[in-house]
């Protein structure tokens, strides 16, 4: 008769122990959903900045010059010197942007005559890594007239950042040979865009 009333008494215990901590487990699902138990908690914020960098176009010929010609010579095509050679693109700008270089011309003068600048033409050119590019995402323009708005002579895809050189491009004046005589001049522009 001892040994029941011991196990009664025993399994008693243990019931009220489990009954006790199902309870407590309870209690602070309870305190921690009402927001009255909290983990102790603080934040960083963190930041990182990139700065665009150089978009710029170098080292493009200062001074061209066609050879000279007498009136009445033929209209073969005048090749001027020096070539554009060793310019310089720079695209550091971070944004994935593609860009293009074009060259155009104002009208040659001497005086009161000229002669339009769609006898003027860019002939050829080369491409070259110069620092951190993949000359296959640069491409050389097609040979095209300074008018106007000019010619491509160079662009890069979304991808062609770093610096290209370019290089071996010529100037070519095609003229009839009945020019009035004079000591023409222009103007090339390159635009990086």
């Amino acid at each position: 008769m001892n040994n029941t009333i011991l196990k009664k008494a025993e399994n008693r215990v243990r019931q009220q122990l489990f009954g006790g901590l199902t309870v407590l487990v309870a209690g602070l699902m309870v305190a921690n959903i009402s927001g009255l138990v909290k983990a102790a908690t603080d934040l960083t914020n963190i930041s990182f900045t990139v700065n665009a960098g150089a978009f710029s176009i170098d080292n493009a010929p200062t001074a061209i010059s066609f050879p000279q010609m007498n009136y009445g010579e033929s209209n073969a095509a005048h090749l001027a010197t020096p070539e554009i050679d060793n310019m310089a693109i720079t695209d550091y700008r971070g944004s994935s942007n593609s860009w293009s270089v074009a060259a155009a011309a104002n009208n040659l003068q001497a005086g009161t005559n000229q002669i339009n600048a769609d006898k003027i033409s860019v002939k050829n050119g080369t491409r070259r890594n110069l620092e951190n590019l993949d000359t296959n995402r640069v491409a050389v323009g097609s040979n095209g007239t300074l008018n106007g708005n000019g010619t491509t002579i160079v662009n890069g895809s979304t991808q062609a950042s770093g610096i290209t050189g370019f290089d071996n491009a010529a100037l070519t004046l095609n003229v009839g040979g009945t020019e009035p005589a004079g000591a023409y001049s222009a103007v090339v522009t390159y635009t990086l865009s």
